[in-house]
C-alpha cells in the first residue's frame, strides 16, 4: 500500500478532514481501539501481518508504507 492510500484510510478512520502521509495517527484524534481496526484493515488490503506494536511503533501512513513493502519482501 502506498502512503496516501494508508492517509486516506487513516483520515477515514479518524474522521479529520485531511491527513498527510506524515501525520501522526495519534496526533490526529486516533484511537487505541481505531488502531486496531487500522491494523486488521491494512492485513486484509496489503496480505502483510501486522501487529497493534507496529502501528504504534510506526504511526504515519509513511512508515507504515515502508514496513509493510519491506514485510512483503520479507514474507515471502
Amino acid at each position: 500500500m502506498t502512503p496516501p492510500e494508508i492517509a486516506a484510510l487513516m483520515r477515514e478512520i479518524t474522521e479529520t478532514d485531511e491527513f498527510g502521509v506524515d501525520d501522526d495517527f495519534f496526533h490526529a484524534g486516533g484511537k487505541s481501539w481505531e488502531a486496531l481496526s487500522l491494523m486488521v484493515i491494512l492485513a486484509e488490503r496489503s496480505g502483510v501481518q501486522l501487529s497493534l506494536l507496529d502501528v504504534f511503533h510506526t504511526r504515519t501512513p509513511s512508515r507504515l508504507a515502508d514496513l509493510i513493502a519491506h514485510r512483503s519482501v520479507t514474507e515471502r
